[in-house]
């Protein structure tokens, strides 16, 4: 449903529109999946959740970048961050509490290992509110980029956008 179909049907007057759900391109097995919810009315909060899915091995100095672009505040709730149970680890802890309207939002996992069969993945979780301002107006899509990066990537690292 579009953003017009849906203010229609819930007589809202502004809203700000986050796309529902891209896949990035690979990079050797590693992608960057985010989503959000795609109607939200100003005021409104959504979930947004970056899936960051490593095959087998070792990422030194991975990291997530997540830049909220104008209109879209973290809300300094506190963030989920998932890794697997077995056969993965990372160095480091990503803050979960960067404080409300942190932007970009950073996570820096450190050296990371897979030493599982197959891909395995990181989910993070955390919530954004819409901002009352001129620019979230009916129809306004926001677009949110999350980009992951490691040192030895020979091709550029996945990124994603919701």
């Amino acid at each position: 449903m579009s953003c017009a179909q849906f203010l229609g049907r819930c007589g809202l007057t502004s809203i700000a529109c986050l796309s529902a759900l891209f896949v990035a391109g690979d990079v050797k097995g590693q992608s960057v999946t985010k989503s959000g919810d795609a109607n939200v009315s100003i005021g409104g909060t959504t979930a947004m959740t970056v899936e960051i899915a490593l095959p087998p091995g070792t990422y030194d100095s991975l990291t997530l970048t997540d830049n909220l672009p104008t209109g879209l505040t973290y809300t300094g709730a506190a963030i989920t961050i998932t890794t697997p149970m077995s056969n993965f680890t990372t160095s480091l802890s990503p803050s979960t509490t960067p404080g409300a309207g942190s932007d970009p939002l950073f996570f820096d996992f450190g050296s990371v290992n897979n030493s599982d069969a197959g891909a395995q993945s990181i989910i993070i979780v955390y919530t954004v509110s819409v901002d009352d301002i001129v620019g979230n107006t009916t129809g306004v899509t926001r677009t949110n980029t999350a980009t992951l990066s490691y040192t030895g990537v020979g091709m550029p690292a996945p990124s994603d956008t919701a």
